[in-house]
């Protein structure tokens, strides 16, 4: 009998995972490093009660700590809250990381495949892929799925639905996640990160140039 009520819950849980708003706003650097705020919400008691490890959506701070937890990502703050004005359970996860497609390896991240490589000359491809999702228990209209994110560069081309200077927007109910979607933008690359490099570059040759000139010159003296 235990083991039937168990079987039960779990159906029930599988039926409502769809049941989630979720929205990320990520700031890349023109290395891939960056930053990203987690927010995601449910007005589904069943699934802020479930404390299971294998619940990527878990509200438990725990879970929610191991599964952003990895090589190259750094969790800064964790916030669960419920919103009493609606009755929606909300959790909020800012991490750090040191190169986005890295992220891929993470337990949270690893359907995402995120790509930020280098493209043309002077140019940056971004790509993220957003899994397909079906569910003839879950009001599909009712719950999105929304992608922000913030350009190191000016942005040539994309297919986000709104687009804001070097900020592009992505944005979707579950009716339109039948399929698997493809987020891309090429991004130029800002030219300040080269000159930058490049000037720091030519100063410390130049510093070098003037040590090795004065050594030179103490020798010289010595020698006379």
């Amino acid at each position: 009998m235990q083991k039937l009520r168990c079987i039960v819950y779990c159906l029930v849980l599988l039926s409502f995972y769809g049941c989630i708003n979720f929205e990320m706003e990520t700031f890349i650097g023109a290395d891939g490093s960056g930053s990203a705020i987690i927010h995601y919400w449910t007005d589904i008691k069943l699934i802020y009660q479930d404390t299971s490890e294998t619940n990527l959506f878990s509200f438990n701070q725990e879970i929610i700590n191991k599964n952003f937890n990895s090589d190259g990502i750094e969790v800064k703050s964790i916030k669960v809250w419920e919103d009493e004005k609606d009755s929606t359970y909300h959790a909020e996860v800012k991490i750090v990381f040191d190169d986005i497609n890295n992220l891929n390896k993470n337990k949270f991240f690893s359907e995402y495949q995120f790509k930020f490589v280098d493209g043309a000359t002077g140019q940056k491809i971004f790509e993220q892929r957003v899994k397909g999702y079906h569910s003839p228990f879950v009001d599909a209209e009712k719950y999105s799925l929304k992608f922000i994110y913030h350009f190191p560069g000016q942005i040539i081309t994309d297919n986000a639905n709104e687009r804001k200077n070097n900020t592009l927007i992505w944005k979707f109910s579950l009716n339109q996640l039948k399929t698997d979607k493809t987020l891309t933008a090429t991004i130029k690359t800002p030219v300040g990160t080269n000159l930058t490099f490049q000037i720091l570059a030519l100063a410390f040759i130049l510093i070098l140039l003037w040590i090795l000139l004065i050594i030179r010159k103490k020798r010289r003296k010595i020698e006379e």
